[in-house]
């Protein structure tokens, strides 16, 4: 009963606050069929609204939502059952665009000729319609967004100042819901995007990048919340979308989390700690330049059997973000999500499992399916693809998340999932087909390896990349990857890494080795289906160089079983 509860007070307010807004046109009618159609989603809408006094406002807000449908029919182009009008939406900031000149925030209905002044207000009507069925399940809705500066904040005393900012982030939650973008990206001869056409750009970015708040922040949040709404199949394309600056980790510009099917497309993504980042997720992030984001342009991390994660990156152009071009991670990054604005309670995350318990055994988030295919990776400080199995204990200090923190310190995050006791390991299972990218180094030249005069950049990496030592849960990894048609240019040490541990685990960082853990039990299948890793380096010893312990890993390249050592210092 308290979750029914829930629901009717997040759908009273979502009405209240964005939803009452307009008056009828006189000019037109809405088809019998269609005013059928919106009657009944009234009639749901009522039902949901609290009895008596307390759900007053909720029924006014139905009406005002009835009234907003019909008028939306009667102003439709093409107003036929069963969408009658309503799967297409409009939005133009106050500053003019192309739906309409002189749009305000007052009695706004969506059409082309008075379009939402925010995309905020458009996801509002959407989630509405969806909400009680005036468009049907299987029909798509569109968000068309013309070009403008469309500036948001995170924060509730600014958001009130001004009453024409985006509430951020926006969660899209909303199934089968295209959030279309007017930008033009320019495309080389490959067809990879180059530079936006400036007069086309639709920009979302905040008033501030804000302060470091220990939670994952990003200006898009496509995800599923506490009264049972679900952003399957939600695409976004077409928009820059910017931080304005580098802003600290967890900084994800888009962040895409328990949702399938999902399309982050044809964006200029920029200024973030990542660009984009997806968890328990399925679906496709392609055709996108995403640059200068201050950890890596995209990073697909770790679902479960319950909420896969099966991920395709395609046909981007990833140039100058900080250390990596794109991330796979095999684990899910279970650091609270920042609701920044927004009054929407999300789905509570489970973050402990009992590897005993039938329903926690399908629950934990330990497992990835990724293809990284044609795509140009470029300017990367340490590796054009990471593939990794860990997350653990990091560093909270006042203006980000910082490195791995195995002191047991107050003030530690720990990012990845646990499990109910000690004995009980940590497992990731990650399967990584990179085929057909441009992977091209530049030597490092900004530190890393090369302050200590060793040149550490590869093209990509398998690895544990976190993990403590002073935990005693063994990480045990499956990795199976296959490798074709990718071209390795620049400064690089050499084609790939393989290491049962992390790349930045050598001695010649003092103290390291103290603190990095290596995997056990685990074996690595790698396929070199053209030659194309020859020479790779990997990093497998018998035991551990500090412990002494068997480690008992395995790396088996084309079938053949690598010896154990160490092949860089």
């Amino acid at each position: 009963m308290a979750r029914r509860n829930r629901a009717k007070r997040h759908f009273t307010a979502v009405l209240v606050a964005g939803l009452g807004l307009l008056a009828s046109v006189a000019w037109a009618r809405c088809p019998a069929a269609c005013r059928v159609s919106v009657g009944a989603a009234h009639h749901r809408c009522r039902a949901a609204c609290p009895p008596g006094a307390a759900g007053k406002d909720c029924r006014a807000a139905c009406r005002a939502e009835r009234r907003t449908e019909n008028a939306t029919c009667r102003a439709a182009l093409s107003a036929t059952a069963p969408s009658c009008g309503l799967t297409d939406l409009y939005v133009a900031t106050s500053n003019g665009g192309a739906f309409a000149t002189e749009a305000t925030l007052t009695r706004r209905r969506g059409s082309v000729s008075e379009p939402f002044v925010r995309i905020t207000d458009a996801v509002a009507r959407a989630r509405a319609e969806r909400m009680f069925g005036a468009v049907p399940s299987e029909e798509e809705i569109r968000i068309h967004v013309a070009p403008g500066r469309y500036v948001g904040s995170y924060d509730a005393a600014q958001l009130q100042g001004h009453a024409e900012y985006e509430v951020l982030p926006i969660i899209l939650n909303v199934p089968r819901l295209a959030l279309l973008g007017s930008t033009v990206l320019f495309r080389d001869g490959q067809g990879l995007p180059t530079a936006t056409d400036s007069a086309t750009e639709a920009i979302l970015e905040p008033d501030n990048p804000g302060k470091f708040s220990g939670q994952a922040r990003s200006l898009f949040l496509v995800t599923r919340t506490a009264d049972g709404a679900v952003g399957d199949g939600v695409t976004v394309d077409g928009f820059v979308i910017d931080n304005r600056t580098e802003g600290p980790y967890p900084n994800f510009l888009v962040l895409v989390d328990r949702v399938s099917d999902f399309r982050i497309s044809n964006n200029l993504i920029q200024h973030g700690g990542f660009g984009v980042i997806t968890q328990f997720a399925s679906g496709t992030i392609e055709g996108n330049l995403l640059t200068h984001n201050g950890e890596c342009g995209a990073a697909a991390n770790g679902g479960s059997n319950a909420q896969p994660a099966t991920v395709l990156i395609h046909a981007n152009r990833v140039a100058g973000n900080g250390q990596y071009g794109i991330m796979g991670l095999a684990q899910a990054n279970l650091l609270p999500i920042d609701r920044g604005g927004n009054t929407l309670e999300l789905e509570p995350q489970q973050t402990t499992f009992d590897r005993n318990n039938p329903e926690d055994l399908q629950n934990i988030p330990d497992t990835l399916a990724v293809t990284v295919s044609g795509n140009d990776i470029s300017d990367f400080r340490v590796l054009g693809v990471l593939l990794f199995a860990v997350l653990k204990r990091v560093a909270v200090g006042d203006t980000q998340i910082g490195l791995v923190d195995c002191s047991g310190s107050p003030g530690q995050q720990i990012l990845g999932y646990q499990t109910q006791d000690d004995t009980q390991p940590l497992t990731s299972v990650l399967t990584a087909n990179v085929l057909g990218n441009t992977i091209t180094g530049n030597g490092s030249p900004e530190g890393f390896c090369a302050f200590w005069g060793m040149r550490c950049q590869w093209g990509v990496s398998m690895e544990t990349h976190f993990g403590c030592r002073n935990d005693p849960r063994a990480v045990v990894i499956t990795f199976a990857g296959r490798f074709e048609g990718n071209s390795f240019g620049g400064d690089l040490r050499g084609p790939a890494l393989f290491t049962f541990n992390a790349w930045s685990n050598f001695p010649l960082l003092p103290g390291v080795d103290q603190t990095r853990v290596y995997a056990r039990d685990s074996i690595y299948q790698v396929t070199d289906g053209d030659g194309e890793l020859v020479g790779f380096d990997y990093d497998n010893p018998v035991t551990d160089p500090v412990s002494g312990a068997v480690l008992d890993n395995t790396l088996r390249v084309n079938g053949v079983e690598v010896p154990h050592g160490k092949s860089f210092p």
